[in-house]
């Protein structure tokens, strides 16, 4: 799957990455998960915009049939957890 290199105002920074299973987290391997959902590679997309405020898509090939995708937005403003 190949995403757009503009969304919107949104620009793509750089190259997509993709993550093969070699270079999974060892916490992903130690949980299984990665064999309990067949996860065979992680493709990231970072976007950005002029205002400062970022879209990062990951998405998540589990198999041929299936695909999982992941959106977040940040506005580049540091979060604060009360």
């Amino acid at each position: 799957m190949r995403l757009p290199d503009k969304v919107g105002r949104w620009t793509l920074r750089e190259a997509p990455q993709r993550i093969e299973p070699a270079a999974y987290s060892t916490t992903w391997t130690a949980l299984g998960t990665d064999l309990a959902y067949r996860l065979k590679q992680i493709d990231v997309y970072r976007y950005s915009a002029d205002d400062n405020t970022e879209i990062l898509a990951e998405i998540y090939k589990l198999s041929r049939q299936m695909t999982l995708t992941a959106c977040s937005l940040s506005t580049g403003e540091a979060s604060r957890w009360t």
